[in-house]
Order: structure tokens, then sequence, then C-alpha cells
């Protein structure tokens, strides 16, 4: 089945079991428009997926990154990406990791999250951070390569031992796509 079928049929699906809460709440007298709905589907309802098995049904493989050469770890990395923002699936925050790390990253942690399987529009999307964890060593990373000046100073009563800020090793996050190409 190929992948607009199947994100249509998961739109039908949607479509019916909003209309299933409209009317289970008509009947205890209680009315609130569509887009009330739809939130509480996609937060309550939707059927946890991870961008990993949305990514094996397109038919993207993810072999090992230790069985592949930089150019073609390079190539597939650039094709999870792609794929990712095809689906409205963004990334920020890369330019601190290798494209082996970030690869790595992507999949044994990130892709790998549990997350609800709710249709992304053009008004949506879905953006992995990946300092974004709150954990004290992405805080330092975000610190230490990403944080302006203005969030260094908000941050330096909380994070007394801030590191020093400096450029990231990689020039990667300026060529991802982002929400406004898609």
């Amino acid at each position: 089945m190929a992948l607009q079928d199947r994100e249509q049929l998961r739109r039908i699906d949607r479509d019916i079991k909003i209309e299933q809460l409209k009317e289970e709440a008509a009947l205890q007298g209680e009315f609130h428009d569509d887009g009330y709905w739809e939130m509480i589907y996609d937060y309550d309802y939707a059927p946890w997926t991870t961008d990993y098995e949305l990514l094996l049904e397109e038919g993207i493989q993810f072999p090992d990154s230790e069985s592949m050469d930089d150019d073609t770890l390079t190539a597939k990395l650039w094709e999870i990406i792609e794929a990712l923002a095809s689906r409205r699936v963004f990334l920020m925050c890369t330019d601190h990791l290798s494209e082996r790390e970030l690869y790595d990253e992507l999949v044994s942690e990130l892709l790998l999250e549990p997350r609800r399987d709710v249709p992304l529009d053009d008004d949506s999307a879905f953006v992995y951070d990946v300092v974004g964890s709150g954990s004290e060593d992405d805080l330092r990373l975000f610190l230490q390569y990403y944080a302006t000046k203005e969030d260094r100073k908000l941050w330096k009563e909380d994070f007394p031992d801030m590191p020093e800020r400096v450029n990231p090793p990689y020039d990667r996050d300026r060529f991802l796509p982002g929400a406004d190409e898609y």
C-alpha cells in the first residue's frame, strides 16, 4: 500500500473517531467546535507510534553505522532527514555532532521516542531538538554551542559553572529542512 494511501486511511480513521467523540458528548449535552475534538483525539486517542516505525513503513532501512563508510552514512543520514521533513518532522541543534554521531543518535534514541500518530498539516510540525531533553548534559551543550547572549544571561544564576560559548564543530543546521520549506 502506498504511503499516501496509508496516510489517507489514518485521516479517515481519525475523522470517524472524532465524530464518535462528538456524538457521545452531544448525548450528554456537551457541544464544542471541531478544533476542540481534533485536539482531544490527537492527545488522548491517537495511536502511539515512533518515527522509526513510520519510516520503516516507507521503506527506509537503518543499517548499523559501523557497516557504512562515511559517504554512504552521509547519504543515509540525509535520506532520513528528507523523509522526516516530508512528514513535517524536523531536527534542530545538531551542529555539535558528527554525521555518524547524529545518525546513531537518531536511530538508537530520537526516532524510537513514542509519540501520537497524528496527521501534521501545513500549520503543524514535530521537532526533535537534539539538546532539548532537559538533562544537565543537554543544557550544557545548549549553553556551550547554541545559546544567545540573552539565553546565557537568563541561565547564569541557575548555571554558575556555565561553559564558554564556542562555535559548534560542524555546520549542518543551516542546511536542514525547516517547517517553512514544507
